[in-house]
């Protein structure tokens, strides 16, 4: 039999949320993330749910028993995981397009805004290029000029943003941490800016949404792109896009058939529609009906309700604040604290560190990402302080031994 999804339209059913008045404990023994590993690098690829892995293997089966499939098969998953991720940006789930990739849901975002010959778009400098390249093709076709705000030396990329916002500032696309140095912007005075003089904010939030309580309400961005087998814990292969009310109504990047009104009738395709399914949804992706990938995105998002995002935040933070405080103890120098994300951080290694470091660590089953002469140390839920001191204990010894 099919797996039993709600009818399309219903309204979903939110997982039981636990006490958020009890801390949270870790949750390691959810992952299939051995005792043997030091894994603190969420800001890569989370480790997998064991319930997620059943689903996607659940999810396989039902793809491989087509005859069992019905219509309804195609919409009803793509809606309870629309709204299960609406649930945890506090949005409405007709603002939430699914989308095969961040770079994907930056170019819808791209295509629906208004820019001007002469007017700007900014970005960080050594921002990552999946909220990029669709602004340099927007420029280029409009004649605008891009606006790049270099990492200031003091670390406060807020100040360095608000700074190049100004009347001919038409898009601020940015991150709300900064990918390898852990730096955060506060995103609501940002935004705030953003409005003054009429500007869209982008953003791409592949590097917090999972891990840093967002309030789509507070912020009030125009768009909003993050992966969701980062923070998240989902699948790779499937993104999620918030559109403000004032941006749902734009031209799709395709011409899915499933996002046309009536394209539940598959007797009927052919008696076509000019119509499209209501908010955000026509800028699905076509052919996001995945048995596998929304089952086990569906697993994660309950994951995520029932402990709370707020009390993942905390607990997270806590980690954070430890990775703080051992790097100070081993003396290496981090994005300083009143500028750090609460989710990564960005710890500087020391000049005559081997490039080979990221592969030495993994020798003693140490896991983190080195970008651009710094570890990027990103804990979520499954991680532990006393982990976080194993994994400045190997690294010493790696640095030690050259």
């Amino acid at each position: 039999m099919s797996t039993p999804f709600a009818s399309v339209g219903e309204p979903q059913k939110q997982p039981t949320v636990e006490s958020q008045d009890e801390p949270l404990v870790c949750q390691r023994d959810c992952f299939d993330l051995p005792d043997s590993l030091t894994y603190l690098n969420c800001s890569f690829m989370s480790p997998m749910l064991h319930e997620m892995r059943e689903a996607g293997r659940a999810g396989l089966d039902q793809r491989g028993r087509p005859w069992e499939l019905t219509s309804d098969d195609f919409f009803a998953p793509a809606e309870q995981v629309r709204s299960g991720f609406a649930g945890l940006i506090r949005a409405d789930a007709e603002g939430i397009a699914l989308v095969p990739s961040v770079s994907y849901g930056i170019a819808v975002a791209a295509r629906s805004l208004k820019v001007e010959s002469g007017q700007t778009i900014i970005r960080l400098a050594q921002q990552f290029p999946s909220n990029v390249y669709a602004w340099d093709s927007l420029a280029k076709r409009q004649e605008a000029r891009i606006v790049s705000v270099v990492y200031p030396v003091d670390h406060d990329l807020t100040a360095a943003v608000l700074e190049h916002i100004g009347p001919d500032t038409a898009v601020v696309a940015i991150p709300p941490v900064h990918w390898y140095t852990g730096a955060a912007i506060d995103l609501i005075r940002v935004g705030g800016a953003c409005r003054e003089v009429g500007a869209a904010l982008v953003l791409d939030a592949t590097q917090s949404i999972g891990t840093v309580d967002f309030d789509v309400s507070a912020v009030q961005p125009d768009a909003m792109v993050t992966a969701g087998y980062k923070g998240l814990l989902g699948p790779y292969g499937l993104c999620y896009l918030y559109l403000a009310p004032h941006r749902r109504g734009g031209e799709p990047l395709e011409e899915a058939w499933l996002n046309r009104e009536r394209s539940q009738d598959f007797g009927n395709l052919t008696d076509y529609c000019d119509l499209y399914r209501g908010g955000a949804r026509r800028h699905d992706v076509g052919e996001r009906a995945n048995t596998v990938l929304l089952p086990m995105a569906q697993v994660a998002l309950d994951h995520l309700h029932r402990w709370g995002s707020g009390r993942v935040s905390r607990y997270i933070a806590g980690l954070t604040d430890h990775v703080i405080a051992c790097a100070d103890e081993a003396g290496l120098s981090h994005t300083p604290k009143r500028f750090c994300s609460i989710n990564m951080v960005g710890v500087q290694l020391p000049s005559e560190t081997s490039p080979e470091i990221g592969s030495r660590l993994a020798e003693y089953g140490a896991y983190v990402s080195i970008r651009k002469g710094r570890m990027r140390l990103s804990p979520h839920i499954y991680n532990s302080e006393t982990e976080v001191e194993r994994f400045f204990d190997i690294l010493q010894q790696t640095l030690r031994d050259g």
